[in-house]
């Protein structure tokens, strides 16, 4: 038994002095949020930084509960910002290191609240290192399904197949004219007639829908798009990733994983980044929230379309 202990402890640091010469992936996740199975940054994080580690492509790290306080590692070949955004936002009191460091040609990926951005940093950065950004005047935030057909030649689509996910995707995003839309799907009129966080804020004085989304029924929207910097680096945002059951779809989860190396400028494999099975234990560990007396498994079950021999998305 000691041998055994010794020889995987061998391979294991075998295993680790390897990947130190792989492209380094940083994934920084916000501090509690939502509530059960929503905004699980830490949870989420957890799973994206495995599937990276086991694909052996690239080296991942997985800062938990806000920045890390020696600031984000200087051979980060991608930042991965998953966490609450707008004026709460992390990257607000890290403007000048991400500033750096992209200059540099460093990636960087927003995850949803995370493209949520003030007018005024989203104006003066966000547009330059992402391509765009949730604008409070502008864009809204609905839950509804999104259908999605692989169809593009872009490398996130790698071994991706056609797939449908209820989530709270954003839409009508403020981008600058060199974003590339990468994952799109036509909301629902529903979702247009839906009153957008902030604007909702005003609670009992009522709120607005933005005047573009209320006219453009039918029109397809970008839920996540890619920009290719003149630094050389590349940017990345996603606005799906609200509901943590989501990352038990594969090819939800393979489309970020995707994105997620490709935003490191390392070349996405043919079949994609081939995610690990979650099974229900696995998705429901880690959060930050425990389950409340709403949590209805069988609900859950029906909305993320997992059946009773399949585990819990």
């Amino acid at each position: 038994m000691v041998f055994l202990q010794r020889l995987l402890a061998s391979c294991l640091l075998l295993a680790s002095s390897m990947a130190q010469g792989l492209p380094h992936i940083v994934i920084v996740a916000g501090s509690q949020s939502h509530g059960y199975g929503e905004h699980e940054f830490n949870a989420g994080g957890e799973i994206l930084a495995r599937d990276l580690n086991a694909s052996g492509l690239v080296r991942a790290t997985l800062y938990r509960d806000g920045w890390p306080v020696s600031g984000i590692d200087e051979d980060a070949a991608a930042i991965v910002l998953y966490m609450d955004g707008e004026s709460g936002h992390e990257v607000n009191e890290h403007l000048d290191e991400v500033d750096a460091l992209t200059g540099k040609g460093v990636g960087l990926v927003a995850l949803h609240y995370a493209v949520h951005a003030t007018e005024p940093i989203g104006e003066a950065y966000f547009k330059r290192w992402l391509g765009g950004y949730y604008h409070s005047e502008t864009s809204t935030n609905p839950h509804w399904r999104g259908n999605f057909t692989a169809d593009s030649d872009h490398p996130a689509f790698n071994g991706v197949a056609d797939f449908s996910a209820q989530d709270e995707f954003y839409f009508n995003i403020l981008f600058t004219p060199q974003a590339r839309p990468i994952l799109v799907a036509t909301p629902p009129d529903a979702a247009r007639r839906h009153v957008p966080h902030p604007r909702r804020m005003l609670g009992l004085f009522g709120g607005t829908v933005p005047e573009e989304v209320a006219a453009n029924k039918g029109r397809e929207e970008t839920i996540a798009w890619g920009l290719e910097r003149p630094d050389g680096g590349r940017g990345f945002g996603f606005t799906g990733g609200h509901y943590h059951w989501n990352w038990g779809n594969d090819d939800y989860r393979k489309f970020v994983l995707n994105a997620l190396l490709w935003s490191a400028r390392v070349d996405v494999p043919d079949r994609g980044v081939t995610p690990i099975p979650l099974d229900l234990e696995e998705l429901m560990a880690g959060q930050d929230e425990e389950p409340g007396w709403g949590f209805d498994e069988a609900e859950v079950r029906r909305v993320f379309g997992f059946s009773e021999s399949q585990a819990l998305p």
